[in-house]
């Protein structure tokens, strides 16, 4: 599998019937090389999820457990919307490098000149940027940089 080594598992239904149509990708290749929780969100979860469902015709639903980085491709059944989906409140990784590369600047900025606000300002425009795509959430950790 691209994503990485897999096994299939059972999945038990809300009308108590069990399907054997769950996929769990017991370490994700796309999240561990890309340390990025929006990432995952954002480019890989919801687009997959989008085209199975919408093109394809075929449910699937893709939960990523973001403390093992696994993930478990649920084939048959309907993804939560993203407004309910847990993936999409997580808030970066510490080691998240696009958050990295903002705390990098802030700090920088903040010891070179008083200008901190407004260079911020522009990376965190940035990086929501990258971690709004596709419904993706911002990254609640740029609030604290304020």
């Amino acid at each position: 599998f691209l994503v990485g080594p897999s096994k299939v598992e059972p999945w038990h239904r809300p009308d108590n019937t069990t399907w054997n149509t769950a996929v769990k990708i017991e370490k994700c290749r796309f999240l561990t090389q890309t340390n990025c929780a929006g990432m995952c969100v954002g480019l890989c979860q919801r687009p997959t999820q989008r085209f199975f469902n919408e093109v394809a015709g075929l449910p699937v639903a893709m939960e990523p457990n973001f403390d093992d980085c696994s993930c478990t491709m649920t084939w048959g059944k309907a993804p939560l919307p993203a407004s309910e989906d847990p993936a999409n409140k997580r808030a970066c990784f510490e080691w998240c490098p696009s958050m990295a590369l903002v705390n990098r600047t802030a700090d920088a900025v903040a010891t070179s000149s008083g200008a901190m606000s407004t260079t911020l300002a522009a990376n965190e425009n940035e990086h929501k940027h990258t971690h709004t795509a596709n419904g993706a959430p911002p990254c609640p950790r740029l609030n604290n940089l304020r």
